[in-house]
């Protein structure tokens, strides 16, 4: 066989993981790499390959029977390394830790853990340990913006971590699945709830999402009422939020097909719960817990739940429930007059008092506000109804359709119907029953416009209510309410800025384990939000959230060859230094980070 001279004449063992091409040539893939497609999103796993021999018989029928090559430098570079120099690398990296690590999020991290008390929670419901990758998995969120773990040993390998030793990516896996029992969520969960309640003297903000995925056998994926796409599969998470700072109090992750005004009771029940241990004896309504929500919660067994749990409510009630309407109606005439304008929110704000539903002997506040755009928004989905539905109405006359009643029900709303009966069809009974019912049917021969109901609807336009069960003014109740977009931007952090997009899980205890991950870096995140918030008064661009978690990325540490320790490479520069000063640490800080983080690596007692 012929052979180049840059070959050796030792023939070796082709090593596991090589290819070889056509003419026997061995390669080997020294790195692997993302590499985007050219005609369509997303990547493919491509790797970097060196040429590191070539096979000893020219035949490939007996490449399999005889797995030899003569290798080149190539080969000796990658697989040859000295004992020596194998020692050294050892010393130096123990635990295959780079040379340079980033110190500056985790001292954050670490600082703002101990002060909120968030790290004895953790520690207390899962153990020093598991509280310490968590923690981990939390920090790898907030620094890489995505929740695949995957990528979390790569990125451990550069970055100071609370863990003494890196995990591999199976060790992890094993971790989400196995070591979450609902029993410690749900401790954790009372932990933390009374830790960021404090007294119990605040306004929280609750909402749900939705979270999609493709994985099968995970119960809690059902199809749901999702905006975007009704069809897909997906699990609900509902999240209370401080209304004062947007700091996450408490999470439920619960089935797709279960709708929120039915889960909130289980929220609202673990809340009271809670209050019952902050409240003093005697402490009136006025000042303790109140839960702002939107229309998509208010019913009437959700507020007796609240009623029993002594927790107050400020809700947007929906359209069609009947008391909106008729306390619109009742009050026309009071709302927009001169003494209710707000000048600084250009809106008429009135309040009145009086029940909520049937049988309701609590007093309830009525906030009625009228807001010119609204108006106009609101006019404008009349008028095109009015058009949409008259064209319909022309082509069931031209066709004669027979329809069913509950079918013409949306048009006797502005017009006036003459009717001949028609017969009868089979309509499916509603609920989970099989079968069907006779319904009577007619067709249409006459459609009158009624210009008075058009008017009295186009009267109601521009106006939305506001309940609430605590005293407050019209303005108190639209202001409360306007903050309400605060549990928005935490779901926008989770899913833009740590990967909640999707779970990527296959099952459920994983999914919980995950959850935990995710509100653990909420927390976290709505931390470094809050304590950087006066440094966006001086420049919303420069001091963006993510742009001071890259200002702390970059406060580094180097290993020391002669110590065996990390030192700061440099100091830091102006930004980090007004960063690090408003998370509320010293220079003195990082360095006692480092110190521990270096013990840790060489295995030294802390």
């Amino acid at each position: 066989m012929a052979r180049r001279s840059n070959f050796g004449n030792e023939p070796v063992l082709i090593p596991k993981g090589s290819t070889v091409d056509r003419k026997g040539y061995v390669y080997y893939a020294v790195q692997t790499m993302r590499t985007p497609y050219k005609d369509k999103p997303g990547t493919y796993p491509d790797h970097k390959r060196r040429e590191i021999g070539k096979v000893v018989t020219d035949d490939p029928a007996d490449w399999k029977s005889d797995p030899r090559m003569y290798p080149n430098k190539n080969y000796t570079e990658i697989f040859e390394t000295s004992v020596d120099e194998r020692k050294k690398m050892e010393e130096r990296d123990p635990n295959n830790f780079t040379d340079h690590v980033s110190v500056g999020l985790f001292a954050v991290v670490f600082h703002l853990v101990t002060v909120s008390g968030l790290l004895n929670c953790l520690i207390e419901a899962f153990g020093e340990i598991d509280a310490y990758l968590i923690l981990d998995l939390a920090q790898f969120m907030i620094s890489s913006g995505t929740a695949v773990f995957q990528r979390f040993t790569h990125w451990a390998r550069s970055h100071a971590i609370f863990s003494d030793h890196l995990l591999s990516d199976s060790e992890i896996s094993k971790f989400i699945n196995n070591c979450f029992s609902v029993t410690k969520i749900e401790h954790f969960k009372k932990l933390w709830a009374r830790v960021s309640l404090g007294d119990g003297r605040v306004d929280l903000n609750y909402d749900s999402t939705n979270v999609g995925g493709q994985a099968e056998g995970i119960a809690l994926e059902q199809k749901g009422h999702a905006k975007d796409d009704p069809s897909k599969d997906q699990v609900n998470v509902e999240y209370v939020v401080r209304q004062e700072d947007g700091l996450p109090v408490c999470f439920s992750e619960y089935p797709g097909s279960i709708t929120d005004i039915k889960q909130a009771k289980d929220m609202i029940r673990f809340l009271g719960n809670i209050m019952k241990d902050r409240y003093p004896s005697g402490v009136p309504r006025e000042v303790r817990c109140m839960i702002v929500a939107d229309r998509g919660y208010i019913s009437a067994s959700n507020v007796q739940e609240l009623d029993d749990a002594e927790i107050d409510f400020l809700m947007l009630l929906r359209r069609n429930l009947g008391i909106t309407d008729q306390v619109i109606s009742e009050n026309l005439d009071n709302v927009r007059k001169s003494e209710n304008y707000l000048p600084d929110l250009d809106k008429y704000a009135y309040t009145v008092q009086g029940p909520l539903f049937d049988g309701d002997t609590r007093t309830r506040y009525f906030h009625i506000i009228w807001d010119s755009e609204l108006e106009k928004t609101h006019r404008k989905n009349v008028y095109s109804s009015v058009a949409k539905y008259e064209n319909e109405l022309k082509g069931h006359i031209d066709r004669k359709k027979q329809m069913t009643e509950d079918e013409l029900k949306k048009y006797r709303q502005w017009f006036d119907l003459t009717l001949e009966a028609a017969g009868e069809t089979l309509v499916k009974k509603r609920g989970a029953g099989v079968g069907y019912n006779a319904v009577p049917t007619y067709v249409i021969v006459k459609a009158e416009r009624r210009n008075d109901l058009i008017d009295e609807s186009v009267r109601m336009c521009g106006y939305m209510v506001f309940a609430s069960s605590r005293k407050m003014t019209a303005a108190e109740a639209l202001t409360a309410y306007s903050r309400r977009d605060c549990v928005e931007k935490v779901f926008s952090t989770l899913k833009s800025n740590l990967g909640m997009d999707k779970f990527g899980v296959h099952s459920d205890n994983a999914l919980r384990g995950k959850f935990i991950a995710w509100f653990t870096a909420s927390i976290l995140y709505s931390l470094i939000k809050t304590k950087s918030k006066k440094l966006r008064e001086d420049s919303k661009k420069l001091y963006t959230t993510p742009c001071v978690i890259e200002y702390l990325e970059e406060i580094e540490a180097d290993l020391d060859l002669e110590t065996k320790v990390y030192i700061l490479r440099y100091l830091p520069y102006h930004k980090q230094e007004k960063v690090m000063k408003c998370m509320g640490i010293t220079l003195e800080d990082i360095n006692r980070c480092i110190e521990r983080f270096s013990k840790a690596r060489l295995k030294k007692a802390p």
